[in-house]
């Protein structure tokens, strides 16, 4: 397992955001790397979560079971006030991950989009 662990921080550490350089004249410079700012997309703005169902969902892959880690986040999909997470695990699956509960419209309970309980507060004014 130390293996594992070892690896993931030697990978977290070839993917910081900028790159330190020292130029003829010994002064720092900083160059940024245009696939880091499009990972970190999904983590710019502010969310509405249920902390306690995202942290239920993030305990296990639902390919191996291992636990999910936010910083895995490879895209999001905004529905309303709510947010789909797509997080690839170590084994390379990728879970969607909502922010938050769903239900069906009443009468549509086996078809059709689910509706985000947030989004239903949001509209009564909850």
């Amino acid at each position: 397992m130390k293996g594992g662990k070892c690896a993931r921080l030697n990978s977290l550490s070839e993917r910081s955001s900028s790159k330190s350089q020292l130029n003829e004249n010994n002064e720092g410079t900083t160059e940024n790397d245009p696939k880091d700012d499009a990972e970190s997309g999904w983590g710019i703005g502010r969310r509405i979560v249920k902390l306690k169902f995202l942290a239920d969902q993030l305990k296990s892959c639902k390919h191996c079971c291992k636990p999910l880690h936010l910083s895995n986040t490879t895209r999001e999909q905004k529905v309303g006030y709510a947010s789909i997470l797509y997080i690839t695990c170590d084994c390379g699956f990728i879970n969607n991950i909502s922010t938050g509960k769903s239900h069906r419209p009443p009468g549509k309970e086996k078809r059709g989009m689910t509706v985000y309980d947030i989004n239903t507060k949001a509209v009564l004014g909850i």
